[in-house]
């Protein structure tokens, strides 16, 4: 079990290794926000924000169990869920804190920032995301994001393949003022929050979904 404890010194992250025997080991120390932490799939990794470095930009960090963490991406939007790991454990799915070009999303393999790469997902404006993989093996993101029209938003959905070629597979497009939906059993309906969370994913490529 990971949480973040709030302190006068800042805000870090606690670890649980034995909830029989519930003795909080403190991982990070430093001064500000280290928030929303998020665990790899296999559980050997720990994905969050910080913003000890700069108070007013938030970077992506992660901490391998019993190692020190390391920065895997700088300026990045807090999704509200935390962290997006691919079903793999080995990559984080992002967004990037930049204005002039409009928060574009972008996939960084843990072991080597140095290579992280921009999706063509089409959207602009990104925000929340989320990342499922369907019982056929396709990996896909769902991006609350906004078109081009002002104050219209949507949902899309993108698939990552394994040969990480990016395809946008479908969309939720809306002129509502609060055009935010959830996705749900293969349906859209609105929902009052801008978080995007999948309950089920089943895919087809009727018209329906």
């Amino acid at each position: 079990l990971i949480y973040v404890a709030h302190t006068d010194q800042g805000d870090n992250l606690y670890l649980i290794s034995d909830l029989e025997n519930p003795v909080p080991t403190q991982i990070t120390s430093w001064s500000r926000s280290q928030v929303r932490p998020s665990w790899n799939p296999a559980g050997t990794h720990i994905a969050f924000y910080s913003n000890h470095d700069f108070i007013d930009r938030t970077d992506l960090y992660v901490m391998r169990l019993g190692s020190q963490a390391y920065p895997v991406a700088q300026g990045v939007v807090k999704s509200q869920s935390g962290p997006s790991w691919t079903p793999d454990g080995s990559r984080l799915v992002y967004v990037r804190d930049d204005d002039e070009a409009f928060d574009p999303v972008y996939i960084v393999p843990i072991s080597n920032p140095d290579q992280a790469q921009i999706l063509p997902t089409a959207t602009v404006g990104n925000g929340d995301l989320d990342i499922v993989q369907g019982t056929d093996g396709l990996t896909l993101i769902a991006i609350a994001a906004q078109v081009m029209a002002p104050s219209t938003f949507r949902v899309a959905l993108v698939e990552i393949a394994p040969s990480d070629v990016i395809a946008p597979i479908v969309e939720a497009p809306s002129t509502l003022k609060v055009p935010l939906y959830l996705i749900q059993h293969c349906r859209f309906r609105r929902s009052l929050s801008c978080r995007t969370r999948w309950s089920a994913y089943h895919k087809k490529k009727s018209s329906g979904c």
